[in-house]
């Protein structure tokens, strides 16, 4: 009980690995699983005995204008058609005759429950591709990190920063689900899960509540889930200047411990993550007074300005990387412990913050991030 987790790193890496999933194609997609895993591992995964050098994967990748194109209405609809539901809510509570009312109302909410495509599908489309090239998506790790993974059976992985938009932790739902063996679900706030098109991020891979049920109840089905621990609070750590100018990664984390009693009291491994380059996808502002940061906690939506290309919501084209730590792995997998001491908490919270922090300071270099520290808060 003194010591309910083992820690599994094993000092210095022997070996740095980067999965380009941009490299994908249809064709391997459409491989069976055991031939698409080998192909994936002999070809598209990049190894190295000694670190990546510094910029190795900051670079866009080319892509086809077409490619480009797809990608930029896809978050045109993603981003900016929830204002649309709103404006024409409200537009058609003030001036429409009351069965053009009923009839928005009807609209939004087909939009917002009718049934999402299977997240089987979406992670081998095309469009889905297209995705990875426009963020240059890479999957980083060190030594065996990966068997570890998959071999650990169902496990919370905490991945920070969320940014405006996580999109790190979007784009690994299908392409865990691709290159993995193993099951995984994002897990979102409940109100984007049925927020008109914004939901559609869910479409990919598949995507549950992040609510603490909801979550233990996928994790015994033998799934793994990946969430953004930081949450709303996190989309307030950035502002403007930080994408350009700040020298820190701002990661609020620091007392949120709830992943650590979890993790104790229902024996589920915690994987650490880190999602380098989700802060520069967006430029957002806020005001300086907390009102803004105040009402979004309160209401549990986010309520702030943001922008991307052209001023519109679309994200800035950028190298974006998921880095993938070794597992926390309970002494006693699927086993409750009623009541752990905060001593114990506070230790695997510790460790789990020491396992983001390694992940983002190993791989920070290659990806372009080098002048940038981590820090919790």
């Amino acid at each position: 009980w003194l010591k309910p987790f083992r820690r599994v790193f094993t000092g210095m890496a022997t070996r740095y690995r980067c999965l380009e999933l941009w490299r994908l194609t249809p064709e391997i997609l459409a491989m069976p699983l055991d031939e698409r895993l080998t192909y994936v591992d002999k070809h598209l995964t990049l190894v190295s005995k000694v670190p990546f050098d510094d910029d190795s994967f900051s670079k866009n990748v080319p892509m086809g204008f077409r490619e480009e194109l797809s990608v930029l209405a896809f978050f045109f609809l993603l981003m900016g058609g929830p204002f649309l539901c709103l404006g024409l809510f409200f537009g058609a509570l003030a001036w429409a005759q009351w069965s053009t009312f009923f009839g928005v109302v009807v609209i939004i909410a087909v939009l917002a429950f009718h049934p999402m495509p299977a997240p089987e599908r979406m992670t081998r489309v095309r469009f889905t591709i297209s995705l990875y090239k426009y963020f240059s998506f890479r999957m980083l790790w060190i030594d065996d990190t990966k068997e570890r993974v998959e071999n650990c059976g169902g496990w919370i992985a905490p991945s920070p920063p969320h940014g405006v938009l996580p999109l790190a932790n979007i784009l690994s739902m299908p392409a865990i689900n691709a290159i993995s063996r193993v099951r995984f679900l994002g897990g979102g706030a409940s109100i984007v899960l049925h927020t008109p098109f914004l939901r559609y991020m869910g479409a990919f891979g598949g995507a549950i509540d992040v609510s603490r049920a909801s979550m233990m109840r996928a994790v015994n089905q033998g799934n793994c889930v990946g969430i953004v621990p930081d949450g709303i609070a996190g989309i307030f750590q950035m502002c403007a200047k930080s994408n350009a100018t700040m020298k820190e990664e701002l990661v609020y984390l620091k007392s949120r411990k709830g992943l650590a009693r979890l993790s104790l009291t229902k024996g589920v491994p915690l994987v650490p993550a880190y999602s380098i380059g989700n802060t520069a996808v967006f430029r957002a502002w806020y005001d300086g007074c907390g009102i803004m940061e105040g009402l979004s906690r309160r209401l549990q939506i986010s309520l702030f300005f943001f922008w991307g290309r052209f001023g519109l919501p679309l994200p800035f084209r950028v190298s974006i990387s998921l880095v993938v730590g070794k597992p926390l792995v309970p002494e006693h997998v699927g086993e409750n412990i009623p009541a752990p001491t905060e001593e114990a908490i506070d230790e695997l919270h510790g460790k789990l913050l020491e396992g983001i922090r390694e992940c983002y300071d190993t791989f920070k270099g290659a990806c372009g991030w080098g002048d940038r520290t981590l820090r919790f808060i």
